[in-house]
């Protein structure tokens, strides 16, 4: 029987490999294979563990922090994490996997947020200063960002117009793009593992094993229950938004050969559009809840992905 692939840009999986210290090795390879820190496993600290409580609970408080969130959005949900590398450096590493005209401000954000938690955690008969370490900004998009067909490049912050570096550079990022093909073996590899969840026979060790970790039933029950309902909710929700198109596409183009010139084509299948979708996703949000129902999912977990209130899932039963 063929192993079921769970792809790590899942929120869950990347999460299960990237912020828990059992998988340090391949934390210190990544992390080699991006930057030129050069650490080893026993260097690693893991500021956000993983655990599949920890995590359950992240997502019922987004859900609850954010009462419009739909279930086509916790695919876009931050895939984060946080790594201090004892005496040398700190690192962030984000997935972002839609463009998002908001996310530069947010990886300045986090990479300035965990820069000044190091403040606070020196002796206050010591410079608070001295002890500051550089911290590094990974992230990896399923996006192009820049205007060109370079996959992974690093930038470094300077002081304000003078542009003098400090020494050692105190923020530096790293964008790896995985739209773009790379030659270099090590990002090559990367990039396959992340957007296909495979891994090449001859791939380092520290690669096969993150894609053993993350295989369906090498996951904790817990896990499994996760990933179902979040690849079977995403998968509804894209035919969903697909349906919807076709749909939206159709009434366009009627109401625009109806309205003419008034509207036009063009105006009239955006109006379409977004009837369609509107109209679209209020059914299938019932279709959906429905459906996991059927699959003896608890009331409170479809609430989760389909923001449905519970008293009306209730009554879908």
């Amino acid at each position: 029987m063929p192993t079921r692939i769970v792809l790590p840009t899942n929120d869950l999986a990347f999460k299960k490999i990237f912020t828990d210290i059992e998988h340090a090795d391949i934390i210190a390879a990544f992390i080699n294979d991006f930057t030129d820190l050069n650490v080893t496993p026993n260097q690693i600290r893991i500021l956000n563990p993983y655990s599949i409580k920890t995590y359950q609970q992240q997502i019922a408080e987004k859900v609850r922090d954010y009462p419009d969130l739909q279930t086509g959005d916790l695919r876009w949900i931050a895939h984060d994490a946080v790594i201090a590398i004892i005496e040398t450096a700190d690192v962030t590493i984000e997935m972002q996997l839609a463009p998002d005209a908001e996310f530069l401000k947010r990886a300045h954000y986090y990479l300035a947020d965990v820069y000044a938690a190091n403040y606070n955690h020196q002796p206050t008969t010591e410079s608070r200063f001295k002890p500051l370490k550089p911290v590094w900004s990974i992230n990896i998009l399923g996006y192009r960002l820049f205007d060109d067909d370079l996959a992974y490049r690093t930038t470094t912050n300077y002081v304000d117009q003078t542009h003098l570096p400090l020494e050692p550079p105190l923020f530096r990022f790293g964008f790896f793009e995985l739209t773009k093909p790379t030659t270099d073996p090590r990002l090559a590899a990367w990039q396959r593992f992340f957007t296909t969840g495979l891994v090449a026979t001859d791939a380092p060790p520290y690669l096969r094993r993150a894609a053993t970790i993350i295989e369906y039933h090498n996951l904790l029950p817990e896990e499994r229950k996760m990933i179902d309902a979040a690849e079977k909710a995403l998968a509804i929700w894209e035919s969903t938004l697909y349906t919807a198109k076709l749909a939206a596409e159709a009434e366009g183009i009627a109401l625009g050969e109806a309205r003419g010139i008034e509207l036009g084509e063009a105006r009239g299948i955006e109006l379409g559009e977004a009837r369609g979708i509107e109209l679209g996703e209020s059914k299938e949000a019932h279709r959906i809840a429905k459906a996991m129902l059927q699959d003896g999912l608890d009331t409170e977990l479809i609430a989760r992905f389909t923001n449905l209130p519970i008293a009306e899932i209730r009554q879908l039963a």
